[in-house]
């Protein structure tokens, strides 16, 4: 009873507290969530115009193609922030539903599995779950070929990777992960939450790609811009 008088009664906007009775955000929020123009096509970078930026055309990364719903910075932070830092989990669907439309849009085939981006055991103590962990048990329930999940370990980091470059985040996650068993597929998506400077993608699909996977795409809710290089 209690499911039924939350799905009838108008519910409060995350962001702006005004009634909506179609989940986390109204209309009028859900069209300020900034989209992404001419994403890369393999690392999902804002780009001037559609294609391959010149960062994965010099050196391709060890993924195929990234697909994101939305540029990281206001609304879309406050977002992810309220989700992953103090359990705003109602924002779920919201970001899993959207990220599945997207998925379904794009051409098939769907990969047979996906590969949550694990936190480290005390990270995961702190927080009390895991968001890409979440992420991905909500995609997998809503595309067509239901996928398998993969889990992978992650030793302790020394170090957060919040704050730090690009070369210290890759120096960081050396050796950060590890397969708990061998993999029996050919294709394969990574779930994050965000993709800043794409060390912890970068990492884990050299893993997944080394095991023999030969289609490893990214799927996350959001991309930071390349603000170094005046692109957004």
């Amino acid at each position: 009873m209690k499911k039924v008088f939350h799905r009838l009664l108008p519910q409060s906007c995350f962001l702006c507290g005004d009634s909506t009775a179609n989940g986390a955000l109204c209309d009028a929020c859900f069209h300020e969530l900034p989209e992404i123009p001419s994403p890369c096509f393999r690392c999902g970078l804002p780009l001037p115009t559609p294609g391959i930026c010149g960062s994965c055309l010099a050196k391709p990364p060890a993924y195929q193609r990234t697909f994101c719903l939305w540029q990281y910075r206001w609304p879309t932070d406050a977002l992810i922030q309220g989700f992953k830092f103090h359990a705003r989990l109602q924002l779920l669907p919201l970001f899993a539903d959207q990220l599945a439309n997207k998925i379904q849009q794009s051409d098939p085939p769907y990969p047979t599995a996906l590969v949550p981006v694990p936190l480290s055991n005390n990270r995961l103590r702190e927080r009390g779950f895991n968001q890409s962990w979440l992420l991905a048990k909500s995609l997998a329930s809503l595309l067509p070929n239901r996928p398998d999940h993969i889990h992978v370990g992650r030793r302790q980091q020394e170090r957060h990777q919040t704050g730090l470059s690009a070369k210290h985040r890759m120096d960081n996650l050396k050796n950060a992960f590890y397969l708990t068993h061998s993999i029996h597929h050919n294709h394969v998506a990574i779930i994050d939450d965000v993709i800043t400077t794409t060390a912890t993608i970068t990492a884990l699909a050299q893993l997944l790609a080394n095991s023999g996977i030969k289609q490893i795409d990214v799927w996350a809710i959001a991309r930071t811009p390349n603000i170094n290089k005046g692109i957004y």
